[in-house]
């Protein structure tokens, strides 16, 4: 599907679209609220700015997907696959990434509050200067992750050790 007839049928009514081959997609820019992506494939899809708020993005496929300063509010991001997926400034405040894998993501200045991160792999993310108020951490593995400047972070119950770096820039545990 082109981003022209993906954006042509939501127009038209259409929400859902589960487990389809987005690959390279280019939906800058994209409204596309409440839209229903459950385990569809996008890879290396390219959608900054895109207001995907409260959509079902459970089971994605994003490998190095482009989503910085993407509107994620409140969507299901449940098990999906962001490995090194830009996501700096994006907005995934009230957003379930529970089980996501987000390893080596950049998550720079992204909103979190409030987020469900339990059990994702954060493993290499960048979280700096994130805000993460409320956002619950509880078996994510943080291992080489830096939270350098995170607001409001509480690793209480997440999997962490000395190679992961605490909001004060230092190294946790040394």
């Amino acid at each position: 599907m082109t981003p022209d007839q993906l954006v042509a049928a939501y127009g038209d009514g259409q929400r859902e679209f589960p487990e389809m081959d987005l690959t390279n997609i280019d939906l800058f820019e994209a409204d596309l609220p409440n839209i229903q992506l459950p385990g569809c494939c996008l890879v290396n899809g390219y959608l900054p700015y895109a207001n995907l708020s409260q959509a079902n993005l459970s089971n994605l496929h994003g490998y190095r997907a482009h989503l910085q300063d993407a509107n994620l509010y409140g969507a299901r991001l449940d098990a999906a696959d962001l490995r090194e997926t830009l996501l700096t400034r994006a907005c995934l405040r009230s957003s379930s990434l529970v089980s996501a894998n987000l390893a080596g993501a950049d998550l720079t200045r992204a909103d979190l509050r409030g987020a469900n991160l339990q059990g994702a792999n954060l493993q290499g993310a960048k979280l700096n200067r994130a805000l993460m108020e409320h956002a619950n951490l509880v078996g994510a593995k943080l291992k080489g992750c830096s939270l350098f400047r995170a607001v409001a972070v509480d690793v209480t119950g997440a999997i962490y050790d000395v190679t992961t770096i605490d909001p004060n820039g230092h190294y946790y545990g040394l």
